[in-house]
């Protein structure tokens, strides 16, 4: 069977259990995930969405986040087309202070094989591996 894919919700009602009759629910299929029964694809929006909700809606630290999220992250049965940027850009978004999606952006180039992306954003000059360019400069 192939792995279907998961919303922020179900992740959400897993981490916080605000609803417990949803959260039973939630464990049990990451329960069957951990076990190897089943598999999941997380798409990067959803991680980004349930990071999102995590820090503005439940007030969650970058510590927190990171905490919260990696164990899934290290799952077998989690899919995405590459977890290891996603796993780097936590690690970004926790220790740089920078924004999730900067984060993956940056972990997405460095995996890339070059680091390089074009923005005006200097919050970039504080990941290693990452080569800004200015958007004006031609390549």
């Amino acid at each position: 069977m192939p792995a279907l894919r998961i919303d922020s919700n179900t992740i959400l009602r897993y981490l916080v259990n605000d609803a417990p009759q949803l959260a039973v629910r939630a464990i049990a299929l990451f329960e069957r995930v951990a076990s190897g029964e089943e598999r999941v694809l997380l798409e990067d929006v959803v991680l980004a969405e349930v990071i999102w909700t995590l820090t503005t809606f439940y007030r969650a630290t970058r510590v927190q986040i990171h905490d919260y999220l990696d164990p899934i992250l290290d799952l077998d049965g989690v899919e995405n087309g590459d977890k290891q940027a996603l796993q780097m850009a936590l690690v970004f978004y926790r220790d740089r202070h920078v924004d999730f999606v900067d984060a993956l952006l940056a972990a997405k180039a460095i995996r890339a094989g070059s680091g390089e992306l074009y923005t005006f954003d200097r919050d970039f000059d504080r990941l290693p591996g990452v080569a800004r360019r200015d958007p004006g400069s031609p390549a």
